[in-house]
């Protein structure tokens, strides 16, 4: 036989010694107000209080900064996707372009984004931490907080870039590590006035969270790490001493108000700017492409033409050899179909030699062409001096294209100028440096 449990636990009333019920702060005997049972039921309508302040706000701006991220990343697919050039063309960060005057770009690279992976990681994280921030400071001050972190991401990259200067920088990262910032510094900044749950929600929670990202980014090299610390310090410094919006007041004071419309009518001109100076690809649903990764395309682009030389070369030792000038017509159709480089491909003086290497290569099978069509008109073999000439062009051509493949693309090319041509005349007999 088991005793039978009691319904309601009881406990000593301290001020009279009575037994009273555990769960009433209040004793029934002498009214008297146990401590502990008090604090921890005020600390549980403070949650509830802060709870339903924290819930019945709204985010708009969330949400309109993450429709704006992804109108700008389909406005890119409609110019044939988010390429290099093109991101550059919407107003991607350059430091050559912001040192030139175009200040512009300090601000709308934090709307655009280098592929739909990239886009989804930071809307993903825009949908984690935004709706958190404008809820604990309000739609004003969220604003302020978001594009101050962004332009500050933009602004550390550019004086102090981690990644090639030459290459375009672009995403909304900077600006998410300053809501992470600004969460972190709220968590402590206000650590003794936030209840239970919020307490613990915050501040020393999202340091593993900060260090675990800012190690992601240093093991990629492709990832601007200056934008991140830029934006993470911005947010931070933001954050403590720009209070956040307490349970009573229902509206935001007129000054955040004041700098929220200037920030946003900033972005908006900045914009409007980098349109007036549009130079990329006509935008049109026939050139509608999805971009996973940036530079897909570039990569596209240079394959072909390296492509194209290594045919040219092969066409010309395969004409050179016969005497048959067909052998050239579809090496000369294949050069000047290549898809044109665009400026963002290569540095300019990359991108010059490399299309020094293409009008070479049309032009030396193109007069190899004339003279071995002249002579199969007239009925007589080659001009032997001409076609060492060209030969001794052809090799030089070949050294100039091998040095370029070492200096830019890092690749060899092994073909040797002299074995995969068999007929006479040599390069030595036009006594030319072969």
């Amino acid at each position: 036989m088991t005793d039978e449990a009691p319904k309601n636990s009881l406990r000593i009333c301290k001020s009279c010694g009575s037994l009273t019920p555990a769960n009433s702060a209040k004793c029934v005997q002498c009214g008297s107000v146990a401590g502990e049972l008090a604090l921890a039921q005020d600390e549980a309508l403070r949650e509830t209080q802060f709870a339903r302040s924290f819930f019945s706000r709204g985010n708009p701006f969330t949400w309109i900064f993450f429709g704006a991220n992804i109108g700008i990343f389909l406005l890119t697919c409609f110019a044939g996707g988010a390429e290099n050039y093109i991101l550059v063309a919407f107003g991607a960060k350059l430091n050559s372009y912001i040192a030139a005057g175009q200040y512009w770009r300090l601000i709308t690279p934090v709307f655009i984004h280098a592929g739909l992976v990239h886009l989804l990681v930071n809307m993903y994280a825009l949908y984690a931490l935004g709706p958190s921030v404008e809820r604990l400071y309000g739609s004003p001050k969220f604003v302020i907080l978001y594009l101050g972190s962004g332009i500050a991401s933009i602004a550390a990259s550019y004086l102090f870039p981690w990644v090639n200067v030459d290459e375009p920088s672009v995403g909304a990262s900077g600006a998410l590590f300053g809501l992470i910032g600004v969460l972190t510094v709220f968590g402590f900044k206000y650590r003794d006035e936030l209840p239970g749950q919020f307490k613990r929600a915050f501040g020393a929670r999202l340091i593993p969270i900060i260090i675990l990202n800012l190690a992601i980014g240093l093991a990629i090299p492709m990832i601007d790490n200056s934008a991140h610390i830029g934006g993470l310090v911005a947010g931070g410094l933001l954050a403590s001493v720009i209070p956040y919006k307490r349970q009573n007041p229902p509206y935001s004071h007129w000054a955040w108000r004041a700098l929220q419309g200037l920030l946003l009518a900033l972005t908006l001109f900045c914009f409007i700017k980098a349109w007036s100076r549009y130079e990329g690809p006509h935008l049109s649903i026939h050139t509608f492409k999805v971009t996973w990764f940036p530079g897909q395309e570039e990569e596209r682009k240079v394959e072909a033409m390296l492509e194209a030389f290594n045919d040219a070369s092969k066409s010309f030792a395969l004409a050179y050899n016969t005497r048959d000038p067909e052998a050239t017509k579809k090496a000369i159709e294949e050069l000047n179909n290549t898809p044109k480089l665009e400026p963002e491909i290569f540095k300019v003086k990359e991108r010059e030699r490399f299309e020094n290497l293409r009008t070479r290569a049309l032009d030396m099978l193109t007069q190899l062409q004339n003279v071995l069509q002249q002579a199969k008109t007239e009925g007589h073999d080659p001009d032997n001096a001409k076609l060492a000439e060209l030969r001794c062009e052809r090799n030089q051509w070949i050294e100039d294209y091998r040095k370029f493949g070492e200096d830019v693309l890092r690749s060899d090319w092994n073909n040797d100028p002299e074995e995969d041509i068999k007929a006479p005349p040599l390069c030595s007999d036009n006594n030319a440096r072969s």
